[in-house]
């Protein structure tokens, strides 16, 4: 169940598995990273750009809003642009024993 508890604010969380998918490293692409403001707003690292959006926790629900980001084009671009549309379908995340993971995937 998502709780302001269970997503520490100022947390930074990397994507660590991502099934299907290659992980961008350095130098094709950032690391994808994700943090969660107590404002509300989420921001972080794809793997081409730095994004924001904000986000909603209602009980097991987590949502996120529209997706800002910078516009900088790098070898991973096609990565990203399949990680935009993940978050876009993001609906809820589980904390498992090696940290959160969304539940359709191993790990996030």
């Amino acid at each position: 169940m998502a709780s302001a508890a269970l997503i520490p604010q100022g947390s930074v969380w990397r994507l660590v598995a991502w099934p299907g998918h290659a992980i961008p490293q350095p130098p094709q692409g950032a690391i994808p990273t994700l943090e969660f403001h107590a404002s509300g707003q989420a921001s972080g690292a794809l793997p081409c750009n730095a994004f924001s959006a904000s986000y909603t926790l209602d009980g097991g629900s987590l949502r996120f809003g529209p997706l800002m980001s910078s516009k900088r084009a790098c070898p991973a671009l096609a990565a990203e642009q399949a990680l935009v549309q993940e978050l876009a379908r993001v609906d809820r995340f589980e904390r498992g024993r090696g940290g959160p993971r969304h539940p359709a995937h191993d790990r996030i």
